[in-house]
C-alpha cells in the first residue's frame, strides 16, 4: 500500500501594507492602489446609499409587480438581469446571470451586494425597470380579466355561479 504523502503546511501569511505615510514617493504605484482604493470604497458606498433610496421608494410605490430588464448581454447568450422582486413583506432588486442558450439562471444577489461595475450598470437601466414595471401592470391585469372571464364560466357550467 502506498504511503500518504505528508500533509502540506500553509504558506505563510503575506506581510502587512505599509501606512500610506511610510510610503516613499507619491508615484509609489501602492500608494495609488491605496488611494484608488478608498476613492472606489467612498464612489461605491454613496452608489450603494442610491439603490438603497430606490428601493425604499419602490416598496412605497402602489401596485408593484415582478419586473426584470437585460443590463448587460454578450453575444454567447450570457446576460446579467435586473429584477424587482418581493421577498417576504419586501419588494428588492436583484441581479443575476443568466444563460439564454441553456435557459439557467445563477448566481442571484441583491443589486445593494453586487459588484460595482453591476451597481454602475444596473443604475442606468432604472428608467427601463420603471417602464417594464407599467407594461407589467397592465399585462397581468389583462390577464386576471381572462381569468376571471374564464372562471366565471366555470362556475356557472358547475352551479357555483347564476346568471349569463
Amino acid at each position: 500500500m502506498a504511503k500518504a504523502p505528508p500533509p502540506r503546511s500553509s504558506p505563510p501569511p503575506p506581510a502587512p501594507l505599509p501606512p500610506p505615510t511610510e510610503i516613499s514617493s507619491a508615484d509609489d504605484p501602492l500608494l495609488k492602489i491605496l488611494q484608488g482604493a478608498q476613492l472606489v470604497r467612498e464612489k461605491g458606498d454613496a452608489l450603494t446609499n442610491r439603490i438603497r433610496m430606490f428601493e425604499h421608494w419602490l416598496n412605497k410605490l402602489p401596485g408593484k409587480v415582478s419586473t426584470e430588464v437585460t443590463i448587460e448581454s454578450d453575444e454567447s447568450g450570457e446576460e446579467v438581469i435586473l429584477s424587482l422582486e418581493k421577498r417576504d413583506s419586501l419588494w428588492l432588486l436583484e441581479v443575476y446571470d443568466y444563460n439564454a442558450q441553456h435557459d439557467i439562471g445563477s448566481r442571484l444577489r441583491l443589486l445593494r451586494d453586487a459588484t460595482l461595475n453591476e451597481k454602475v450598470v444596473a443604475v442606468a437601466k432604472f428608467p427601463s425597470l420603471l417602464k417594464q414595471l407599467a407594461e407589467q401592470q397592465r399585462s397581468i391585469a389583462a390577464r386576471a380579466a381572462e381569468a376571471t372571464t374564464e372562471f366565471d364560466g366555470f362556475a356557472k357550467s358547475i352551479g357555483l355561479m347564476r346568471g349569463s
